[in-house]
């Protein structure tokens, strides 16, 4: 069921994405840390969540943000203890090399962050891990009880609440649908519920799909998906697949998976 009540998308009750991975990452800070165990504190399915991601940032040892500014601070510190050069005029830009080393390792940790917090169906290069083209993701917001606050992925949801739907880092241009994959593996149109893909331009102010989808009364797992498509497309048009919606060649997907009880 469609409701075209405007949202105020900006409120927020979970911890942010990147919170949640500074948190499995053991980036968080003490406060932090307080602040997501006290949101994952007696709920299986929050706790699934944090487990999942960490299991994610723990495949790749070797792209750790933290050994690799360690390793680049110690070539700092070996530069630093370098014995001194003759007296000799030195270039300016010389003397300000450390000046530009120390932002670089921030710079060099975000880009490996970064890489490590691509959405699944981000495309790679074999045998490497680097994104190609756009890596859309999807922020999913509920209104509760009057309430309106942003879902982390795997929260859980319940019958009759009320769910808004905003795309992020999507190509120029094309359309947007998003469907909802039940764990039978069953496609439905969850915006438009008509499951004809919408132009973007047709966005609302906010950048979300106009109108909110009422679940209904099935429970388990089930993800909401993102499909991008340069052309016009419809629910006909998407296959379901072990990892979410197969798309036609040259559309991008994103999976927020949800848990209705």
């Amino acid at each position: 069921m469609k409701h075209n009540q405007p949202w105020d998308l900006r409120t927020r009750e979970a911890p942010s994405e990147l919170l949640l991975d500074a948190f499995v990452t053991g980036e968080a800070t003490a406060e932090e840390r307080a602040q997501v165990e006290a949101w994952a504190a007696g709920d299986p399915a929050r706790q699934a969540l944090l487990e999942r991601r960490g299991a994610g940032f723990a495949a790749l040892p070797m792209a750790d943000p933290a050994a690799l500014r360690a390793g680049i601070e110690a070539r700092l510190a070996a530069i630093s203890r370098a014995p001194a050069a003759p007296a000799v005029a030195e270039p300016v830009w010389r003397r300000w090399r450390l000046a530009w080393l120390i932002p670089l390792t921030a710079a060099a940790a975000a880009v490996t962050f970064l890489v490590l917090s691509r959405p699944p169906d981000a495309a790679v290069e074999p045998g490497g891990v680097q994104v190609k083209g756009a890596a859309p993701s999807l922020r999913v917001f509920r209104q509760h009880a009057g309430q309106t606050t942003e879902l982390a992925g795997g929260a859980a949801v319940r019958m009759g609440d009320r769910l808004r739907f905003r795309p992020e880092g999507l190509p120029p241009g094309g359309h947007v649908l998003v469907v909802g994959r039940e764990a039978s593996g069953q496609l439905f149109a969850y915006a438009p519920a008509d499951g004809r893909s919408l132009d973007r331009s047709a966005l609302d102010p906010e950048g979300a799909l106009p109108g909110s989808a009422e679940l209904d009364a099935s429970t388990g797992a089930e993800d909401s998906v993102l499909v991008w498509c340069p052309t016009a497309f419809e629910l006909a048009a998407l296959a379901s697949a072990p990892a979410g919606v197969q798309a036609p060649s040259g559309c991008r997907t994103a999976v927020f998976p949800l848990v209705k009880q």
